[in-house]
């Protein structure tokens, strides 16, 4: 009997996904049986289409907050592959989940935010974790900073994407300004139009693409409804997103937080321009100012406009910061040399899980959130008090 590889994710498009795609669609181990859970609730709003290259794909469906957690916990341990192996874990069910039943496999954490929500996470539970891996130095060197006792658990593996075998072109006319993200308030999309206002200030017209979808996307069309021009494109597939940008000049990302933006290096191994927030984490490993692109003060409109605008005017600046951004991207980013570190780190599942020695005892949720209350009366109660969330 193979040991298994059980991934735990949301079940929704976006960075996570795709890092986790990209994962096991390059492994050349073949040690292990892989599964991926997806996770789904009510917030899942659009589930992911795309396949992922795993041996089982289960969809765990759950209704948080209003059925009992201890509950919820029981159901997704059971859903796990019985036997040695390693489990994947990424956000908060799947912790608690595997702090109240030892699932008695190596469990990693991979932290993709870098944001106190993910930190917390990982402090709490890190009698359950066995390894941390963070995929910028900025977010390695946080947690090694609140978990100073298990320095050596913490590991920066780099993220990577599949490196297209050609790369954008140059083209005259209109420069060519891609966003691919989530519609909201953390990614700031709101501020598209307002760089988009700018750069007529400045007498540049460009041509936009927006590629996802998200809460603020009707607040966005409106505020750029002046603008009818804009391509969006709603959710497409991955393969459907690369070819957009190996038609673009310019990678816009105007982010207020991110761990390792999976775009970004997307963007880059296709030699598309990044004019970026200029975020500690992940940002500064691809974007050299001036070099590779632009990092610029989060919510400044007109500096990221005026970034725009001086790769309009200079298109030899454009082409040659499109070459060195490419350059980076593949020497550091290559999903098929990345992956590797994943492969190893996995394949050591056999090692003792020391970190085990001493086991707290967490509590998780509210007072209706214990293991003894049936589920059915915790989801009759919320149904009422909880009313509005279907």
């Amino acid at each position: 009997m193979r040991p298994t590889l059980t991934y735990i994710l949301p079940d929704s498009p976006g960075g996570v996904f795709s890092y986790i795609r990209n994962l096991l669609s390059s492994s050349t181990s073949g040690l292990f049986e892989t599964s991926v859970v997806l996770t789904r609730s009510r917030y899942n709003r659009q589930p992911t289409t795309e396949p992922i290259a795993a041996d089982h794909t289960i969809v765990f469906p759950h209704q948080s907050p209003k059925e009992n957690l201890y509950s919820i916990a029981r159901r997704l341990i059971r859903v796990i592959p019985k036997g040695p192996g390693v489990v994947v874990t990424n956000d908060s069910l799947e912790l608690i989940a595997c702090s109240i039943h030892d699932p008695q496999k190596m469990v990693v954490m991979i932290i993709h935010g870098d944001r106190d929500y993910y930190y917390d996470l990982a402090t709490k539970h890190a009698n359950t974790i066995d390894y941390f891996v963070a995929s910028s130095k900025h977010m390695a060197a946080r947690l090694k900073n609140l978990l100073p006792e298990r320095s050596d658990s913490v590991l920066m593996l780099p993220y990577g994407v599949t490196i297209p075998t050609r790369t954008r072109a140059a083209r005259p006319g209109l420069i060519r300004v891609a966003y691919i993200g989530r519609l909201d308030g953390e990614k700031r999309a709101l501020d598209l139009p307002e760089v988009d206002r700018e750069l007529c200030r400045l007498g540049v017209k460009a041509k936009w693409t927006v590629i996802g979808a998200g809460p603020d996307e009707g607040l966005l069309r409106a505020a750029w409804a002046w603008n009818p021009e804009v391509r969006w494109t709603g959710i497409i597939p991955n393969d459907a997103a690369r070819e957009l940008l190996l038609e673009s000049d310019v990678f816009v990302m105007t982010s207020q937080s991110e761990g390792f933006p999976v775009t970004l290096v997307e963007a880059a191994a296709a030699g598309v321009v990044p004019v970026v927030s200029d975020l500690p984490s992940g940002v500064p490993e691809i974007v050299i100012p001036g070099r590779t692109g632009f990092r610029l003060p989060i919510g400044d409109t007109r500096q990221f406009a005026a970034a725009i605008a001086s790769l309009d005017a200079d298109r030899k600046m454009l082409e040659d910061m499109s070459c060195e951004v490419r350059k980076v991207a593949i020497s550091g980013f290559d999903i098929c040399e990345n992956v590797k570190a994943y492969d190893r780190l996995y394949e050591s599942y056999t090692e003792p899980r020391e970190n085990r020695r001493a086991q707290q005892i967490l509590k998780f949720g509210c007072r209706l959130d214990q293991p003894w209350i049936p589920n059915f009366a915790v989801r009759a109660i919320r149904s009422i008090t909880l009313k509005g969330l279907d």
